[in-house]
């Protein structure tokens, strides 16, 4: 048996600029999951905690994991790597369900940022209204073409999900915007 862990396509870059840090998240298990809310959240309050959020763009966490809603029939569930339900496990139990359930880890790739001008960041090349997007809600947007899924994690700290094809793109389009920003804004 091999030690082989995959890894994420940015796996330990980290910019830092102008009071913004960006940092490339570490490959995290997650599955887009399909299906009627209250058999979703019956699948998914047992294994995480959390029942499957019903109001669009908001986020339910919980020690054992996340989820994301994407859609009225749509989710993306990331469970806690330590403490979160096996991928064999959610899908015994969505299979039980009647739920679609398909693992997308190795198709989104995480990055942070943080600080007190990430806004500004982000606002260069997003069209999204980022005064809507509060603690604990996300979007589906674009980002320099790019379509992703941000979330508020805190009031300086957001989360921004990339497909793998585009993660090195949008890695460079923020490494330029940062070189770009104001050393001091006005």
């Amino acid at each position: 048996m091999s030690d082989l862990k995959p890894e994420g396509a940015l796996d330990g870059r980290t910019l830092k600029e102008s009071g913004i840090q960006v940092t490339a998240g570490p490959r995290t298990p997650r599955f887009n999951v399909r299906g009627q809310s209250t058999a979703v959240s019956a699948v998914l309050e047992p294994l995480l905690g959390v029942v499957a959020p019903t109001t669009p763009n908001t986020v339910h966490r919980g020690e054992k994991g996340r989820v994301d809603w994407l859609g009225p029939d749509e989710w993306l569930v990331a469970p806690a790597p330590d403490s979160g339900p096996s991928a064999d496990a959610l899908h015994a139990a969505a299979g039980a369900q009647g739920i679609a359930l398909v693992e997308v880890s190795d198709g989104l790739v995480t990055i942070h940022l943080s600080g007190p001008r990430a806004p500004e960041l982000l606002r260069a090349g997003m069209p999204y209204d980022l005064r809507a997007l509060v603690e604990g809600t996300c979007a589906q947007t674009r980002l320099a073409q790019a379509s992703v899924i941000i979330a508020r994690e805190a009031d300086e700290r957001w989360q921004l999900l990339v497909r793998r094809s585009m993660a090195d793109y949008v890695w460079r389009w923020l490494d330029a915007a940062l070189l770009r920003l104001t050393p001091n804004p006005i």
